[in-house]
This record gives C-alpha cells, structure tokens and sequence, in this order.
C-alpha cells in the first residue's frame, strides 16, 4: 500500500510518497525541487526506508542494491553561468541502521560529485568529473568472533569528450584516474581510457559503433563501469579492473523496411605486470535478426 503526493506552486514543486509493506513495515521518500533563479537549480531529498519494510520491485533513490534499511540526506544543486557551460553537485549522506552486505554492524556512508561541463550544440562537449564515495565494510577480528568495520574510501576523476566530425560520425574519449584506500586493501590506483568510433548515416542502411579500451587498476576494487553499445534492446556495463585491454565492434544493416540485422563482436585481455596472461581471456559474440510489422491501419 502506498500514497504519493505532488505541490507545485511557482518555481518549486515538493513531491513524495510513504508505502506500506504487508508486515507493517514503512518506506517514505520526499524530495523538494526549487528554482532559484534563472541560473541556479536546488533539489533536496529526504529518505527513509525500514529494515523491515518488503516490496519485490521497489526501486526508490537510495544507495544500496535494496529499498530497505536506509536513512539519507541528499542535496544537489545546478548552476549555469553561461549558456555553454555547466555546473552539477551532490553531496549524500546515508546510514544504515542494522546490517548490510559486507557490513556486520550499523554503519554510515557519504558520497560526493562534481561535474563541470562545456557544450557547443552540434559540434563537441567535454566534462571533467570528481567523484568521492566512503562507506564502511567487514574486517575480520581474530579476538573476537564478529567482525568490525574500517572505512573504504574510493576516489576518480574523470575527462569525457565528445566531438561531431559530422552528422554521420562521432568520436567519444574517456579518461578515468582514481585510488580506493583502506584499511583491508591499502593504497591502490588505477587508469582507464577509452576511444569510440561512432558511424551513424541517416539514410543508409549500415550503420557501425566500435572501442578500443586500456585499463591497468591495483585490483577489482578499483574498477571502473563503462557503458557499452550493444544489440537493440540491451544493454552491457562491465568492469574494467587488473592490466588489460579490451574492444568491441557492433554492425547494424537495415536490409529492408521490415529486417534488421545486427552483429557484436568483443574481446577483454587481461595481463599481469610480468606480461603473462593473469587469467582466461573473455569473447563474446551476438547475433540478432529482426522482422518487424507495421500493424497500424492504413486509412
């Protein structure tokens, strides 16, 4: 059972909702939305979701993978100093009031990003981001038969860039640094980068999107995700972490009005620092044939 609500007078709207779980357990969300002037946005979110509370497709702004066991402030801002550039922050604090994945005590959590960005319509746009995450997790304590928390801190900084050769071509960079520091895994750094190749002509049947990535991280736990073109109608979003490299290549062609074909390759290569292969190479290969109909009816 749940019930939301929507006020918008003027330039602010105050919107949220409060939902029952069939064991009586409560999740609330309520977030204010404000124009402060013609340049600078506000946004602020409370949320408040029980240990307790149970719901199979509850998906509501929150930091873990579950709407549950979580109390959070959020606030944002976005400011526009000039029509090409951008200014977007957050700051969120969270806690969790009883046990988490990896975390056997209460534990609490904040994060932060900034992004500043440049765009020139129809040509390029480029962005630098930071971004700041610490949150708590396990240690095993030989003295005792629980586990205590240290803090995990994880840090990156990344350049994306954009350029429009033209209507039908696209060239997208990406360059990722950071380091996570704790307590468990110590001081590790990693890098990231990335060159796309998009070729999309409009009016011609083919059609292509193709990367080539390098990584080299102290260890998974300093991945980093990276979107990825695929099929129509999916999706894929790995991890890039250890020393490796990694490129995919996607062909769409639209033989009639009716059939698409579509193809994708990719392959990751992992090597350890003596230059030998650190574990099994990954390639995957899909292949999609679609037919699709017109059911309109024609007047």
């Amino acid at each position: 059972l749940s019930v939301h609500y929507s006020f918008r007078p003027k330039n602010w709207q105050l919107f949220g909702e409060v939902a029952r779980s069939q064991n009586g357990a409560l999740a609330q969300l309520h977030s204010l939305l404000v124009g402060l002037g013609p340049k600078l946005d506000l946004a602020l979110s409370y949320r408040h979701y029980a240990k307790a509370y149970q719901a199979m497709f509850a998906d509501a702004f929150r930091s873990s993978t579950r709407t549950q066991n979580e109390t959070g402030w959020y606030m944002g801002i976005q400011l526009r100093p000039h029509r090409q550039w951008t200014l977007n922050a957050y700051i969120d604090i969270w806690q969790h009031p009883w046990l988490q994945f990896r975390a056997d005590r209460p534990s609490l959590g904040r994060a932060y990003r900034l992004r500043l960005n440049y765009k020139r319509k129809r040509q390029s746009e480029t962005y630098i981001e930071l971004r700041d995450r610490i949150r708590l997790e396990n240690v095993p304590n030989e003295e005792e038969q629980t586990n205590y928390l240290v803090p995990l801190r994880s840090f990156q900084i990344r350049w994306h860039h954009n350029h429009w050769v033209h209507a039908r071509l696209e060239l997208r960079s990406r360059i990722d640094m950071g380091f996570s520091d704790s307590p468990v895994h110590h001081y590790q750094r990693g890098f990231s980068a990335f060159q796309d190749v998009l070729y999309r002509p409009l009016g011609f049947p083919l059609s292509f999107t193709c990367r080539f990535a390098i990584f080299d991280t102290g260890s998974y736990q300093t991945r980093y995700y990276n979107y990825e073109n695929n099929l129509l109608n999916s999706f894929s979003i790995p991890a890039y972490y250890n020393r490796g490299t990694r490129w995919y290549f996607n062909i769409r062609y639209k033989a009639t009005k009716n059939w698409t074909m579509e193809m994708r390759v990719g392959q990751t290569d992992w090597i350890n620092p003596e230059d030998r292969l650190d574990q099994e190479n990954k390639r995957e290969m899909s292949v999609q044939l679609r037919y699709q109909v017109d059911t309109r009816k024609r007047r």
